[in-house]
């Protein structure tokens, strides 16, 4: 009866036993990532938690089931440790840990390279020194190598190439320009790295990004060529920044320069209201990047197709022709034609124009609308543009009146390689137009 008992006790045991390892074998092997993968992320979250990321405990947390693409507020833990020079424990996730490359989250911004240039703008010592892991330009490259787009940009239009170059900050310009940043690309602006290094006086960085490709202009004045020596006693300024916020489809790297007569200095102390002399004799000129050739843009209908310009839709067709109009003198049977300031709404922060004459308003507004149609012009995708135009002599300055009986209707067009013609030009019979531009002092 003992051994009976025994042997009962036993077997007893033994079915414990059983139960017990089935049990376990079943929630290790059914329910593998609900037990071990939160565990794992927890090590992982502490891995990175102090200031120095623990290399051991990444590897400990990877062993224990960690999920190697976690995101700890929205990040990419693979993101976290390139941006913080770890490229040890970045590469160990990827490859060992079988990690996709960092995407794009809302925490990083509209890329991870917007962190790039967040990061470059509040730090200022980015040295690529071993000593510090926060430095290390490396880890820019690293990030690019694994699909973050090098060339994004900030709300100005910098990207992380800029804001390097305008910090003189020389390892993170070759690392960026290594892993393929554009040295052309311009920001909001029209300004390029190479302008910007200069800008700043960062020589080296300028000859890095010109022996990579940036081989847009950067001087202050115009070069030195055949058609700009007759300017060269005018005043010139740099108008690349206007010209590209008006045509911001133009190709990148080209400089643009007003030329005009010289103005007088500005009177000290300046009377109230000031109102600034007049541009005369205004001429416009592009450098094209490469070659630095000069190319005259007044007066040029051909100007958009010198600059290599393509237009590819009636957006980009009307800011084409509105260049051209208003920067390239166009002219119609010896009478320069400009836009009706009354109609553009396009008013100055100081001064305002008050029209009088709904009828004529009303009439000018049906016969012209500044429409925009397609064409073929010789097989090719053309765009037909229509103004309503004045005399530039009617339109009134400040506290002056100007009395216009007639508009003129003018059909324009221009191609997709950017050639220019005045199609017609029509005078429009309209009631007394009465234009009152009026100067105020803003305060």
């Amino acid at each position: 009866m003992a051994v009976a008992g025994g042997r009962r006790a036993l077997a007893m045991v033994c079915l414990a036993m059983t139960l017990v390892c089935s049990v376990a074998f079943a929630r290790s092997g059914a329910y593998p990532e609900a037990v071990m993968a939160p565990h794992g992320n927890d090590l992982l979250r502490a891995s990175f938690a102090s200031h120095e990321i623990d290399f051991s405990g990444i590897m400990v947390a990877l062993d224990e089931g960690a999920d190697p693409n976690l995101a700890i507020d929205g990040v990419p833990v693979t993101y976290l440790a390139a941006r913080r020079g770890r490229l040890d424990i970045a590469e160990t996730l990827l490859l060992d840990g079988g990690a996709a490359p960092p995407p794009c989250t809302r925490a990083m911004g509209a890329c991870p390279t917007r962190q790039i240039v967040d990061y470059v703008r509040k730090h200022d010592g980015l040295t690529g020194t071993a000593s510090d892991p926060y430095t290390r330009a490396e880890g820019y490259a690293w990030l690019v190598q694994h699909g973050v787009e090098v060339d994004s940009v900030d709300a100005s239009g910098n990207t992380a190439l800029m804001l390097a170059a305008s910090r003189g900050k020389t390892r993170l310009v070759l690392a960026l320009l290594k892993a393929g940043a554009n040295p052309l690309q311009r920001n909001n602006w029209g300004v390029t790295a190479k302008r910007q290094a200069l800008g700043a006086g960062h020589l080296l960085a300028a000859l890095l990004i010109t022996y990579y490709g940036g081989n847009d202009y950067a001087g202050a004045r115009l070069p030195d060529s055949p058609v700009t020596r007759a300017v060269r006693a005018q005043d010139q300024i740099d108008a690349t920044m206007g010209t590209y916020m008006d045509l911001p489809w133009l190709p990148d790297g080209i400089r643009f320069f007003l030329t005009c007569d010289h103005r007088p200095p500005l009177p000290n102390p300046p009377p109230v209201p000031y109102v600034p002399p007049p541009l005369t004799h205004v001429v416009e000129f592009a450098v094209l990047p490469g070659s630095h050739r000069v190319i005259q843009l007044t007066g040029n209908p051909d100007a958009l197709v010198d600059l290599g310009v393509r237009i590819d839709t009636a957006s980009q067709a009307r800011t084409g022709i509105r260049a051209l109009h208003a920067d390239f003198d166009v002219t119609y049977r010896g009478m320069a034609l400009t836009e009706l300031p009354a109609l553009r709404k396009r008013e100055s922060p100081s001064s305002y124009l008050i029209a009088h004459g709904d009828a004529a308003i009303r009439r000018i507004r049906q016969l012209g609308r500044n429409s925009v149609q397609p064409a073929l012009d010789h097989g090719a995708k053309a765009w037909i543009i229509t103004h309503t135009l004045v005399p530039p002599e009617l339109i009134p300055r400040f506290v002056n009146m100007a009395e216009i009986d007639a508009v003129y209707r003018v059909r324009e067009q221009i191609d997709a390689r950017g050639h220019y013609r005045l199609l017609d030009v029509k005078k429009i019979a309209t009631p007394p137009l009465q234009l009152i531009s009026t100067c105020c002092l803003l305060r």
